[in-house]
């Protein structure tokens, strides 16, 4: 779905863009048609820059830093859901990896980067939101 946004807005942008480039072309009356001046162009690539940094750049990088702090906060007791799809209840936390129960004799260890969601946070966490 943000897909869809994001082409939708880059969409319109590029229409934006394009007839902002057809009044660049024009300019005042007076001068020879077709020839834009090259400080109109630099100033429709520098609004092109700031869309892209608007519309992709900073959406991805707030997305990254949610995922590292999330990463940061997993704890013991916590389920969480693999990108594989494994679901399981972390038992050990290291500093890159996590060792995690997905049955009662049953034990993995995986890179945290491996985490795709925690999807119910265990310890004293949840002991004092449930009561």
């Amino acid at each position: 779905m943000t897909r869809r946004i994001v082409g939708a807005s880059l969409l319109g942008l590029g229409s934006w863009l394009a007839v902002a480039q057809v009044w660049a072309m024009a300019g005042p009356q007076g001068e020879g048609q077709g020839q834009a001046s090259p400080w109109n162009m630099l100033f429709i690539f520098a609004l092109f820059m700031v869309a892209m940094y608007f519309f992709m750049i900073r959406p991805e990088q707030r997305r990254r830093k949610e995922k590292e702090e999330m990463l940061r906060s997993v704890s013991v007791g916590d389920k969480i859901v693999t990108t594989g799809g494994i679901y399981g209840i972390v038992r050990q936390v290291k500093e890159d990896t996590v060792r995690l129960q997905i049955d009662d004799h049953v034990r993995i260890e995986l890179a945290k980067s491996a985490i795709a969601n925690v999807v119910e946070r265990g310890g004293e966490q949840s002991g004092a939101a449930t009561t």
